[in-house]
């Protein structure tokens, strides 16, 4: 139960942080991939692959904290 709420912890915190991007255009870019990406990997239960989408999804917050500013 943790591994799912970390998931969810991390997608608000993406959209979250999405939502701050000054240009439209990247912002509404951001948005829809990460809703499409958490869309699609919504059924996988193999942890180590949970585990290694979370990792690819701390990247990419890191990447839009970067593009804030």
């Amino acid at each position: 139960m943790a591994t799912r709420r970390l998931v969810l912890s991390m997608y608000r915190e993406l959209l979250r942080e999405a939502e701050k991007l000054p240009t439209y255009n990247f912002r509404m870019y951001a948005l829809r991939k990460i809703k499409d990406s958490y869309r699609a990997n919504s059924k996988i239960s193999d942890f180590d692959k949970i585990k290694e989408l979370v990792g690819v999804a701390k990247y990419n917050l890191a990447l839009i904290n970067r593009q804030r500013f």
